[in-house]
């Protein structure tokens, strides 16, 4: 049993001498040290806002073992500065070690390397505005708007208590009308004009009536009798409407001039009233067109003549 221990015994007291160095040199090590820029994120209470912050980021630095600090989690390292108890107003903030969230385990120590600074807070408020809309622009010449409207007319806005003042209403972004020849309805944002506010929601539906101006054109139409053979004196007549533009060509191709003569006596004839036929056009359907005059309004018809 005794040669066992004496048998080697240089060799193992080189191990153990080994063993014993490196030991120390694990223990007596320094601490690795790492620093670095952390988001401020703020805990409100419900009825409180941030109006303003002197920093947005706070300098830390970490000491910990090097596998601790290659594990820091810079995508969710943060600072959460609770300010739940304090009153609206401004105020001067020191971030604490216990502020720091998500460290490593393996993190013996945390210093914030960054100083007081100021922030502002207010009361949030809420309050249901109208909705202004806001125009740039008029339609082009021959166009008119009929009519504006919004939904919703009101909406909620939040916001600090203190960008209320003077403040009754909420517009919208600037509603072009310089292009626009037709209606139409789409969705506008809204423009809160306070620091800090929102509106919920954060668009609303605009619908604008637009209408082509009519102007006044004068058809020179052939006046067909109900019969044929017979004729018409004068032969046309001129027919004064008031209608769009853009309607005057569908006009003039369906319209004419027609007069009845199934009453008439065949052999003298008479002095039939003038009326419009509107072809294939429904004139119910296109209420803007009107006839102003018919000129000549009656018209003499002529019986066919009696060949010998």
């Amino acid at each position: 049993m005794k040669s066992f221990f004496r048998k080697n015994l240089g060799l193992k007291a080189f191990s153990l001498l080994l063993t014993i160095v490196l030991w120390s040199s694990i223990v007596s090590r320094a601490p690795e040290v790492g620093t670095f820029r952390i988001p401020i994120e703020f805990d409100t209470s419900d009825d409180q806002i941030l109006v303003d912050s002197e920093l947005r980021e706070a300098e830390v630095r970490l000491e910990g073992d090097t596998t601790a600090l290659s594990r820091v989690p810079l995508a969710n390292l943060h600072a959460l500065v609770s300010v739940k108890n304090l009153s609206a107003g401004p105020h001067t903030l020191v971030i604490v070690p216990d502020e720091i969230q998500r460290v490593p385990r393996g993190i013996t120590k945390v210093e914030v390397l960054t100083s007081g600074f100021k922030i502002t807070l207010d009361t949030r408020r809420t309050a249901l505005l109208p909705v202004v809309i806001r125009r740039a622009g008029e339609v082009p010449q021959g166009y008119s708007v009929i009519n504006i409207s919004v939904q919703p007319t009101d909406v909620e806005v939040s916001g600090p208590a203190s960008s209320f003042e003077g403040i009754g209403e909420i517009p919208t972004e600037s509603l072009d009308l310089s292009q626009e020849k037709a209606s139409f309805t789409r969705l506008v944002k809204l423009v809160p004009q306070g620091r800090l506010m929102r509106a919920a929601p954060s668009s609303v539906r605009v619908s604008v009536e637009i209408e082509e101006l009519a102007t006044t054109e004068q058809l020179l139409l052939q006046v067909i009798p109900s019969i044929e053979g017979w004729t018409a004196e004068p032969a046309q007549v001129t027919a004064t409407l008031e209608a769009p533009p853009s309607l005057l060509p569908r006009l003039k191709e369906a319209l004419s001039a027609r007069i009845l003569v199934d009453n008439l006596p065949a052999a003298a004839g008479g002095e039939p009233v003038v009326t419009l036929d509107w072809g294939p056009l429904d004139i119910a359907g296109l209420p803007r067109v009107q006839v102003v005059e018919i000129s000549p309004s009656r018209v003499h018809a002529h019986p066919p003549r009696s060949s010998r």
